[in-house]
């Protein structure tokens, strides 16, 4: 089954103060515990923010009881876990049943980076409100923490990783999705390209300097530190999400290749 780890990025002048008192790891083990995400709500309220009261109104239709915990320290930062259960409707002859499915997912707060790392859940609009939830726990602010987006020099960055030869085994760029490509008088909203050894290619270079960017990426990473083998994974860099596809990746592969990511990227 693929991992995925969708990212958030905190406030860094509001975050790293905290790092670097000593106080985020003091604040998580106080603070951290059956925190619900109701609270959110109530603060919502109480800012008169509608749009998030909506919004967590909305979700509430299809989750309950759910508690943010601390779960203690990991290499580069913290662990929380999120439990809920989800309620999902379906109909079975005339009737609505609904079934209630527990669920929990992991975050891990990146204290070198800013960044909240939500995993293995398909739920944007949970991990949204999630992440709101944890700023809110931790500094005192739900809007104290955004969806993360990868920019175009991040994007390049990581290219460059992949397809550098610093590494024990190079990695490779599998496929690319451009945006914003002019070829002749014509210009094209998005253009696939596809090719084993795309970094190497000629057409690459020239649309990729021809277009505004890379949206999406899939490739293979380099094995080296971080990584003991390749993991084949795709980068949507428009909302933040990575999907690593190769089997049976573990919680620590996961991390060595979100270190790997972190090191890459420009603007942190």
């Amino acid at each position: 089954m693929p991992r995925t780890l969708t990212l958030f990025m905190f406030e860094r002048k509001n975050f790293f103060p905290l790092v670097k008192k000593g106080e985020l790891e003091k604040r998580l083990k106080v603070k951290a515990k059956e925190r619900s995400l109701r609270e959110l709500a109530e603060e919502a309220e109480r800012i008169g923010d509608k749009k998030t009261q909506r919004g967590v109104a909305r979700l509430f239709r299809r989750v309950k009881d759910a508690r943010l915990n601390y779960e203690g320290r990991m290499p580069k930062g913290f662990k929380l876990k999120f439990s809920c259960v989800k309620l999902v409707k379906t109909r079975v002859g005339s009737k609505t049943v609904v079934y209630e499915w527990p669920v929990e997912v992991k975050c891990w707060l990146r204290v070198n980076s800013a960044l909240l790392a939500v995993l293995d859940t398909p739920d944007y609009t949970l991990a949204r409100y999630l992440s709101m939830l944890v700023s809110l726990v931790v500094m005192g602010d739900y809007k104290l923490v955004s969806p993360f987006r990868f920019k175009g020099e991040d994007v390049e960055s990581i290219e460059n990783w992949l397809t550098g030869y610093t590494s024990k085994k190079p990695g490779k760029l599998v496929s690319v999705v451009l945006t914003g490509v002019d070829i002749g008088e014509e210009r094209f909203d998005r253009v696939l390209l596809k090719h084993p050894l795309l970094a190497r290619t000629v057409t690459y270079s020239e649309l990729r300097g021809k277009s505004r960017g890379v949206t999406c990426l899939t490739g293979v990473t380099p094995v080296g530190k971080e990584l003991r083998r390749p993991l084949s994974f795709m980068l949507n860099a428009s909302i933040g999400k990575i999907t690593i596809y190769t089997p049976k990746v573990t919680d620590g592969e996961v991390e060595g290749f979100l270190s790997a990511i972190e090191l890459s990227l420009i603007h942190i």
